[in-house]
């Protein structure tokens, strides 16, 4: 996680993104990141929400707070 928060921001990314790694012998290695990843049931996103205890209609309701309070600056 702490990896791709650090992706994330060093893109400049704004609301959410998913970012994929593979695991080497020597550590996590960066492939992508992803800034709008599926938002299906079957998607991974909703799943990580939900491991996470976020609800999903919260998760999109705060995004779009996020996206209105960008767009008004």
């Amino acid at each position: 996680m702490e990896q791709a928060l650090r992706a994330h921001r060093g893109l400049s990314c704004r609301g959410y993104s998913r970012s994929d790694f593979i695991i080497s012998e020597s550590g996590p290695v960066y492939l992508e990141t992803n800034t709008l990843p599926g938002l299906t049931r079957a998607s991974l996103l909703p799943k990580a929400l939900k491991a996470q205890g976020i609800d999903f209609v919260d998760f999109l309701h705060q995004q779009i707070e996020i996206a209105i309070a960008h767009t008004y600056r």
